[in-house]
């Protein structure tokens, strides 16, 4: 009898035990042990329309990340009417209320140029160039996913809200007063941008 069942334990195969199911990670796990995050604008509306925006974030904790924000718009008006050059520098601070949705506050420093073409009843007196500075406060909503190390988000919808004005020259006369750029509120659409996060 122990001749049999020492056989039989010599020659049973014994089937590995299969592996544990483990669920892929959630965006708010994954922002766990992060610190540093870069990320670029890809398309849509940052105080003017498809600008380039760079960002540099510092994650407080996984639900907070403070960024700094550089924009960078050379174009024209939607009119075609005038030549436009805006520079934005923005101080952001990102909070998650769950596992991507995310408001976030800022504080900004803006500077834009507009050169009006000469068009007769666009510009009276020749061309004409304006420098407005100003600095404000702003306020969004969006989501952000989290894959590992790579980022994805979108700001769905933004105001930004000028609280004083630095800087306002108007380097030659004639331009009518519709076509002055003192835009005290300004929008946040659609905004995508790619991200890593380390």
């Amino acid at each position: 009898m122990l001749i049999i069942n020492s056989a039989f334990s010599q020659t049973a195969e014994v089937s590995p035990p299969h592996p544990a199911y483990t669920p892929e990670k959630t965006s708010m796990q994954n922002r766990m042990n992060l610190k540093y995050q870069v990320a670029a604008g890809i398309i849509g509306r940052e105080y003017l329309e498809s600008p380039l925006t760079l960002s540099l974030g510092y994650y407080v904790n996984s639900n907070s990340i403070l960024s700094l924000r550089y924009t960078n718009f050379n174009g024209t008006d939607i009119d075609d009417k005038a030549a436009v050059k805006l520079r934005a520098v923005t101080l952001g601070y990102r909070h998650f209320t769950g596992n991507s949705f995310n408001f976030m506050t800022s504080l900004y420093y803006r500077r834009s140029t507009i050169d009006y073409r000469n068009e007769g009843k666009f510009v009276l007196f020749g061309p004409t160039n304006l420098i407005y500075e100003d600095v404000g406060v702003g306020f969004r909503i969006g989501n952000e996913w989290q894959w590992e190390n790579f980022t994805m988000g979108a700001d769905w919808f933004g105001l930004n809200r000028t609280v004083a004005k630095i800087n306002y020259k108007q380097q030659s006369a004639g331009v009518l007063d519709e076509l002055h750029f003192e835009k005290e509120w300004t929008l946040t659409l659609f905004s995508f941008y790619l991200g890593y996060s380390f």
